[in-house]
């Protein structure tokens, strides 16, 4: 399969970065290596894309928790903003800042 890959990489004159690329198996009956020109891919359990942390079981405990302390963090920096007393401006500036922050992404999440 990797072997196809990369004849279709070279066939767009591209090329497959060894050093950077890495493999995520979720589920591992067999051991495996995967190779790109005799170089044999890094296992990993857990990689970011697009500012997305993806984990080999599928779980997105970890993702939220970023995403929440992502939140938090825009939510502290702008504590000024939350400290009058219009609520009606505090809501619609949480709704703009703090929650488009908490959910980005959060449609590629599989809760089944």
């Amino acid at each position: 399969m990797i072997d196809r890959v990369s004849e279709v990489v070279r066939c767009y004159r591209m090329e497959i970065n060894v050093e950077e690329a890495n493999v995520m198996i979720s589920m591992e009956i067999l051991p495996v290596q995967l190779k790109i020109d005799q170089t044999q891919l890094e296992k990993v359990a857990y990689l970011t894309y697009l500012c997305t942390l993806i984990i080999n079981n599928a779980r997105y405990t970890q993702e939220i928790k970023s995403r929440t302390a992502m939140a938090r963090a825009a939510f502290k920096k702008k504590t000024t903003l939350f400290n009058t007393n219009w609520t009606e401006f505090k809501e619609k500036a949480c709704d703009m800042l703090i929650w488009n922050t908490a959910m980005y992404g959060a449609e590629t999440y599989d809760t089944s």
